[in-house]
């Protein structure tokens, strides 16, 4: 596995943890909105604001990465196969 698809399998994982994190934050405080001192804060609708857009940035790192390693994976072979065409005709 190279640095390009770590870093991609990397920031999917991460946007997919904190999306199943905001899901199960979002559920506990409609199922028991009185119970949360953090939930009260002034401050929470930004917090939940910079969370989503941590899990857009996350998701859409990953696919930019893959996007990039397909790219270099899709070169790769057509410059093997025009190689093996040369060789070939030899």
């Amino acid at each position: 596995m190279n640095k390009s698809e770590k870093r991609a399998q990397t920031f999917l994982y991460m946007g997919v943890l904190l999306t199943l994190i905001a899901a199960d934050w979002h559920w506990y405080l409609g199922e028991f909105p009185e119970e949360s001192f953090v939930a009260g804060l002034p401050v929470m609708q930004v917090v939940y604001v910079l969370w989503i857009a941590a899990i857009v940035i996350c998701l859409a790192a990953s696919a930019v990465f893959f996007w990039k390693l397909r790219k270099q994976e899709a070169a790769y072979t057509r410059k093997n196969k025009h190689r093996r065409e040369n060789k070939r005709r030899a």
